[in-house]
This record gives structure tokens, sequence and C-alpha cells, in this order.
């Protein structure tokens, strides 16, 4: 287990997975049922966090190629998708009105990525 996160409303856990440089693969699941609503893989490397927006209307998962993509809660569909240069991400932290995103790297890096979603 390399991440997981509760929803601000405590509707929803994700979590991130992915041994090493092996597959990786990042679940969100129903709290109260248990059911799993969602499940996400990647061959490319694992997911290594996982972080909800203040309204948790978005999941934030990062991997280890720095790529971050939000998805929309309820669908677990993407929004759009940052592409990474810069290796794996370490964390995603959420602007106060969900428009922004920063993302720190391996390398000590910190990064801010803009989207207006809608």
């Amino acid at each position: 287990m390399n991440s997981a996160a509760l929803s601000p409303n405590g509707a929803y856990l994700a979590a991130a997975t992915g041994p090493g440089l092996g597959a990786g693969t990042a679940r969100i699941w129903d709290v109260t049922s248990g059911r799993q609503l969602g499940r996400f893989s990647t061959k490319a490397g694992p997911f290594w966090v996982v972080t909800w927006s203040l309204k948790g209307d978005r999941l934030g998962i990062g991997n280890d190629e720095g790529t971050i993509r939000p998805y929309d809660a309820g669908t677990w569909k993407p929004s759009h998708e940052f592409p990474g240069a810069r290796g794996p991400t370490n964390f995603i932290a959420w602007s106060p009105d969900g428009t922004a995103l920063a993302t720190g790297d391996a390398e000590n890096r910190i990064n801010r990525l803009s989207k207006r979603f809608h």
C-alpha cells in the first residue's frame, strides 16, 4: 500500500498500490457497503498517491512516471491528464477552489498544475 485517503464526507476510500517498478492499481470503495466502485491499473509503474479535493468531488491519482489524473467522483472517469516528466509523484494537494493542483516529485520539486475543472 503506497497511499490511502478517505473522502471528506467519509463516503469513499481510495487506495494506491504497486510494488517497486511493477504494475500499479488504484481502487475506490464505498465505505458503507464495502463495495468496490472503481479500479484503475497501469503497467507503467505503481500509483504512489491518492488525494481528494476539498469538496470530495474529485480524486487525484499520481503514478511512478509523475502523471497526475483527476477523476470525477461518482463516474470515476478522468477529467484531465497532467503528464509528468520528473519521476514518481510524492504528494498531490488541491487548491481550495479545486481549480489547481500542486504536486511534489522524487527530485524534491514542487509543481503547480492548473486546469479549470467544471
